[in-house]
């Protein structure tokens, strides 16, 4: 038996489709044509499938066949498709990055957020820094708390606490953009124009400013650890802490 039309956001059964015919892909995503909504039933019914709607905007509506199997994988990526966009647009809403960061994170990693952070701040956004404690490092929660707060000394003047959260096991500190400090040090900046000494040689710049491109997109999708795309850009003997 036929699992019934399934709505393609909510993936709630759907009663009916407002239209006598749809355009219906089989299970291999081949086009069958354009039938009646009744026969689309008939099929799936015949061959034990599920009858899914991919889009109701078509002219008319699009239908697709699926195995049970396909169509569990189907609704798990469009889901998960969905939480992005929603991470994203809240994100986009309110101006909000988030970095992440181990317990025993090492000087480098620790030095590129710090640059991060800044940033983002001097751009207008809020930054929420993420220390994550996975199983026994809740045992290490005073040194990620320590760690925050060493975090904010050393934004220094730029943000202001806007909001924090010790009592979870992933715990945060979100720090907003402080308007005047951030002007305040722009204006000393223009004023110095390019005359100002490097720390580090061309080559690590621009490693550093790769890495945080790759956190401002990992801060907008919550899908992929920043753990897992810092250690695809290093080299092998590198070691990066946990949920870093």
């Amino acid at each position: 038996m036929a699992l019934c039309l399934f709505h393609p956001l909510t993936f709630e059964p759907t009663p009916f489709v407002r239209s006598s015919t749809v355009r219906l892909l089989d299970a291999k995503k081949d086009m069958v044509g354009v039938i009646s909504v009744s026969e689309a039933v008939r099929i799936a019914d015949e061959n034990d499938l599920i009858l899914a709607i991919l889009s109701l905007d078509g002219d008319p509506p699009v239908l697709r066949l699926f195995e049970e199997k396909e169509y569990k994988k189907h609704k798990y990526e469009q889901q998960k498709k969905k939480r992005v966009q929603q991470k994203r647009s809240v994100a986009k809403r309110m101006g909000l990055k988030e970095l992440k960061m181990g317990y025993n994170i090492d000087i480098h990693d620790y030095s590129v957020r710090l640059r991060a952070a800044k940033k983002f701040l001097k751009a207008g956004d809020k930054v929420k820094i993420v220390v994550n404690l996975k199983g026994r490092e809740n045992l290490y929660k005073k040194q990620a708390i320590e760690l925050l707060r060493r975090f904010q000394t050393d934004v220094g003047e730029l943000a202001t606490e806007g909001s924090k959260n010790f009592a979870e096991r992933n715990i945060y500190v979100i720090l907003v953009p402080n308007k005047l400090a951030i002007q305040k040090e722009q204006d000393g900046a223009n004023k110095k124009g390019s005359a100002g000494q490097m720390d580090q040689s061309e080559d690590e710049s621009d490693e550093d400013e790769a890495v945080i491109e790759q956190l401002e997109e990992s801060s907008l999708d919550g899908d992929k650890p920043v753990i897992e795309q810092l250690e695809e850009s290093k080299e092998p003997e590198t070691e990066v802490s946990v949920n870093v």
